[in-house]
């Protein structure tokens, strides 16, 4: 789900939440792990997108 909200263009993490309809602490994880497994990266501005 996380990856096709990201799909069209990088969102702020708010906007990730908000979109996700999951609260704040489980949508950080799952992004953490994400990031961790090489799927997407997290931008210096509190952005993430998909990774190349």
């Amino acid at each position: 789900m996380i990856l096709e909200i990201l799909q069209n263009e990088p969102l702020h993490f708010d906007e990730v939440v908000r979109r996700s309809g999951f609260g704040s602490s489980k949508t950080g994880t799952l992004l953490s792990l994400m990031e961790i497994k090489g799927m997407i990266k997290s931008l210096d501005t509190g952005f993430f997108s998909i990774a190349s």
